[in-house]
């Protein structure tokens, strides 16, 4: 994995930063995430609005895209982390 250092500046805490790179370490070989806020919450011991909060600032910061949230049941996510390729590296 290449995390710089400057990206770690911009995060508000470093349990947003954990919360990255355990994004990034579930993601698939394209960079995306299929699960649910209740499944993150639960892998990170935080709340499900933390967890919400936590994808809405890095959404900002222009690390991670929601694609979509699934209907009916399922209520889970496909999570996109940007430039997936500079962080595999």
């Amino acid at each position: 994995m290449n995390i710089p250092k400057e990206l770690y500046r911009r995060f508000s805490s470093h349990r947003v930063a954990q919360f990255f790179l355990y994004l990034l370490f579930m993601s698939d070989n394209d960079g995306n995430i299929k699960t649910t806020l209740r499944q993150m919450a639960k892998d990170n011991e935080l709340s499900t609005f933390r967890v919400s909060n936590m994808l809405k600032e890095l959404k900002i910061l222009g690390l991670c895209e929601i694609i979509r949230k699934q209907k009916g049941n399922k209520g889970g996510s496909v999570i996109n982390i940007c430039n997936y390729e500079f962080y595999n590296d």
